[in-house]
């Protein structure tokens, strides 16, 4: 079941962490997870974090839970609102769209170091 309205909003160039719960799942372990973000559903996505392949400092899991890692070059020279959606390939090959919903990338005044000086 896809969860909706999984809204967020966070401050360009911080560390934020995203956790979602699969409530019909009882484990994600050996799941295929990817989550991606974009300025509109139908446009190419701009961050995209996944595991197995992106490891653990993209994604964590812990029981039904994922949790996707935000770093701040992630969301660098960006502010307004983005579409993101979170999809499972469970270990028998089935695809599910498990959370969809906006995230609001506010601007900051201070630029953390991935600017130069």
């Amino acid at each position: 079941m896809t969860a909706e309205n999984q809204d967020a909003k966070m401050w360009s160039q911080d560390h934020k962490n995203l956790r979602f719960t699969v409530e019909d799942a009882e484990s994600l372990i050996g799941t295929t997870i990817t989550w991606k973000m974009a300025k509109e559903v139908e446009d190419d996505y701009l961050i995209k974090k996944r595991i197995p392949n992106g490891g653990s400092e993209a994604i964590e899991i812990d029981g039904n839970t994922f949790t996707v890692k935000l770093k701040p070059e992630d969301t660098h020279n960006r502010e307004g609102v983005y579409y993101h959606e979170a999809e499972i390939i469970d270990v028998e090959g089935r695809i599910s769209t498990v959370a969809v919903g906006q995230m609001r990338i506010m601007p900051v005044l201070i630029r953390s170091s991935i600017e130069s000086p």
